[in-house]
């Protein structure tokens, strides 16, 4: 399984540092750490050959004698050790034993006794392997076979062999504090560039002149009422200010008509009018004339 990560450490100070970083990380799938139980020497064991003398949590795991064949040992969740037995279905390979094929040469005769030359096989059902422990199988004297044909033999292994191979992504442990700071900078840069937003894009900054729809009847009601308000106070002073503005404007127009007819130009005699007229007096008959003028004009009298 992809998901599943596999982490092999050297000592329990490895294994602290790394449940910790785990941790931090937010990491919740089982972590299968490259520890296995031995049943020869009833304890667990580090993959890399040390012994496990960590305390566990799950109540199973404390009981040795209860431990399942080919059982491997994970990390639940970033808090418990689980001891969990190897599966295909979960991405993981085991056997409790294994075989060896053993391809001899015959030599020919001599008085003294020849050594045999061997080639050892090991065959493992996990192909995800990158590298595997092996024994070295001590070479005997005085052996002589008169056959060419690979013989096979099936060797018990002394105690269970079990292998969790990662069928997935598999997470090496670094040996070096360098090299686990190194690793632990890199995954920071990965987490920091997968966590990096762009504020361009963030619902607060598109959103922030867009206000938040609400379907509930009361929050239109007070919408409503507050429309209203607003309108009735503009409405009430625009309402007020007519009667000075009509004021302001008829003055204005007052005062531009008075420049205009002070810009035209002056004259002494305008629309004068002129009555005749004639009386007769006994005997004598007069005739008047008489003549009006504005604007600064004397008047004209009569012949």
């Amino acid at each position: 399984m992809a998901a599943m990560r596999l982490a092999v450490f050297e000592t329990e100070q490895d294994f602290d540092y790394w449940k910790l970083w785990f941790a931090i990380q937010g990491v919740t799938e089982d972590i299968w750490i490259g520890a296995q139980f031995s049943k020869s020497r009833s304890a667990w064991w580090w993959d890399v050959g040390f012994p496990v003398t960590l305390t566990f949590i799950d109540s199973v795991s404390l009981n040795t004698a209860g431990v399942k064949d080919g059982a491997c040992m994970a990390i639940y969740q970033n808090e418990y050790l689980k001891e969990l037995s190897c599966s295909q279905t979960r991405g993981f390979l085991c056997q409790e034993s294994y075989n060896i094929n053993v391809a001899t040469q015959a030599l020919p005769d001599t008085e003294d006794t020849t050594e045999a030359t061997t080639a050892v096989q090991y065959e493992y059902t996990s192909q995800d392997m990158t590298s595997i422990d092996t024994t070295e199988v001590p070479s005997r004297e005085g052996i002589t076979q008169g056959s060419t044909e690979p013989s096979r033999l099936a060797i018990p292994g002394e105690e269970d062999l079990c292998r969790c191979g990662c069928t997935g992504n598999a997470t090496n442990t670094p040996r070096t504090q360098k090299e686990r700071q190194r690793y632990l900078d890199k995954r920071e840069k990965e987490i920091e560039r997968k966590l990096y937003l762009d504020k361009e894009i963030l619902s607060t900054n598109v959103r922030r002149k867009t206000s938040a729809e609400d379907s509930r009847q009361s929050a239109q009601s007070v919408g409503y009422v507050g429309v209203i308000m607003l309108a009735l106070t503009f409405g009430s002073i625009f309402v007020m200010d007519v009667p000075s503005l009509w004021y302001n404007l008829k003055g204005r127009s007052s005062f531009v008509k008075a420049r205009a007819l002070k810009k035209q130009p002056k004259s002494r005699v305008s629309h004068g009018s002129r009555e005749d007229f004639c009386a007769t007096v006994g005997a004598i008959t007069l005739h008047v004339s008489s003549g009006q003028v504005s604007h600064g004009s004397r008047k004209i009298p009569g012949p």
